[in-house]
């Protein structure tokens, strides 16, 4: 059996802290209480301890992982340090079913279900339970720092954007000049336009919706923009533009989710 006082639990969740506002102090107050409430022995050390069962993992390995054939959906917080997000999808790789969706959780840590975007963990489980989808789609796709969706325009040509005008003003470009990501493998850069740096993926410019809102995804196949996913084939440098580069607008830093 393991123990936790108050001040370790406190040090441990802001060690995961990696957005401002990423969750309320009163929160933890109140999960705090909760865990007492839940441990009346433990309640009763010193000034009260959380106490937590040693457990063990031994033939959880990769040969039985690869048998489960079940619909799974896994979520990890994107600065999660007790269980590494690397690791989490080394497990999801290794998952025999055809049938599973990952979701790198922006701004999130361990204690993700107390933090500021856990609507959009229990949204996605919830649909996940009911349909096997999150977002109405069955693979993973790529979000802002914000939790929206990012799509790509594929008229677009490696060196120039060719959205402008009242297209860029439905479609802000995605801003930034050092973006950063986690649980992708394609390259991201930030290329010069009007408005800044825009951020591309595998050389695709990248853009949110001015109607989708976190979580949400309700661009898909408007003005013929598609949803990014971080397997999206990398953008010919060979492409030619066949109109003139786009004026852009406003846009965000860039974070990997669902």
């Amino acid at each position: 059996m393991t123990t936790q006082t108050q001040q370790e639990f406190i040090e441990n969740w802001d060690r995961q802290v990696g957005c401002s506002d990423q969750y309320e102090p009163a929160v933890r107050d109140s999960v705090w209480s909760q865990m007492l409430d839940s441990d009346p022995v433990g309640a009763t050390w010193g000034t009260g301890v959380r106490r937590a069962p040693s457990v063990t993992s031994w033939g959880w390995n990769q040969a039985v992982v690869a048998k489960m054939q079940v619909p799974v959906l896994m979520v990890s917080g994107a600065h999660d340090k007790q269980v590494a997000p690397d690791r989490v999808r080394e497990l999801y790789a290794d998952i025999g079913s055809k049938e599973k969706v990952f979701i790198d959780l922006a701004c999130s840590s361990h204690n993700a279900m107390w933090e500021k975007n856990h609507l959009l963990m229990f949204k996605a489980s919830l649909e996940w339970l009911a349909n096997k989808t999150v977002n109405g789609k069955t693979e993973t796709i790529l979000v802002d720092s914000q939790g929206l969706p990012l799509y790509y325009y594929p008229a677009d040509t490696a060196k120039r954007s060719l959205v402008s005008g009242e297209l860029a003003r439905l479609w802000p470009p995605l801003l930034s000049a050092h973006p950063t990501a986690s649980g992708t493998q394609g390259k991201l850069t930030a290329l010069k336009v009007a408005a800044g740096q825009q951020v591309a993926y595998k050389g695709h410019f990248l853009y949110t919706f001015i109607e989708d809102t976190a979580g949400h995804v309700t661009g898909q196949g408007v003005s013929n923009f598609s949803v990014a996913t971080p397997h999206l084939k990398a953008i010919s440098a060979a492409k030619v533009a066949s109109t003139a580069p786009a004026s852009s607008s406003s846009g965000g830093s860039y974070g990997y989710g669902y």
